[in-house]
């Protein structure tokens, strides 16, 4: 048993709330890591598709670039 003034569930400014409330926090706790932890494969999927359009983006991004200095290049459009 644990001494009324150390009991933080009902004793503390910031209340959890019952033992009840704070024993059902703590199986959400441990599902999300369950659900975090079958996640992760999935995640890192996600996170490596997720590189690969950004990486993607960047090389067509550096080909419009490119395209476009000899564009204004050939038509004499640069500034001087």
């Amino acid at each position: 048993m644990v001494h009324p003034s150390l009991d933080f569930t009902t004793s503390h400014p910031y209340n959890l709330g019952t033992k009840a409330n704070v024993q059902r926090k703590e199986e959400e706790m441990e599902n999300l890591w369950l659900v975090l932890f079958w996640s992760g494969p999935i995640g890192l999927g996600i996170g490596l598709a997720l590189i690969g359009t950004f990486v993607l983006l960047l090389a067509k991004a550096d080909e419009i670039s490119k395209r476009t200095k000899a564009f204004v290049k050939e038509k004499g459009l640069e500034k001087k």
